[in-house]
């Protein structure tokens, strides 16, 4: 794993790559053909909505998860 923290936008949570234990294959559209098709479950949550800090995205920002939080999830999604 190249990332050393990752965040949830579901949860809003920051946690450590290592305890992530489950992982999706993406196996249609973009995402199965490209070479790593796997997303990460959030340990918390369970949600597939993990972004590492080695993205280009402040994946570790509260505000920035927040603000993610609400553009995919809208307002009763919050946390």
């Amino acid at each position: 794993m190249v990332s050393k923290e990752c965040g949830c936008f579901y949860c809003e949570t920051v946690f450590s790559p290592t305890s992530i234990e489950e992982w999706i294959e993406e196996t249609s559209g973009n995402y199965g053909k490209s070479a790593d098709p796997f997303t990460a479950l959030c340990p918390g949550c369970g949600i597939d909505s993990v972004l590492g800090d080695a993205s280009p995205f402040p994946a570790t920002d509260p505000v920035f998860l927040k603000a993610m939080n609400k553009m995919w999830f809208g307002e009763e999604a919050a946390a």
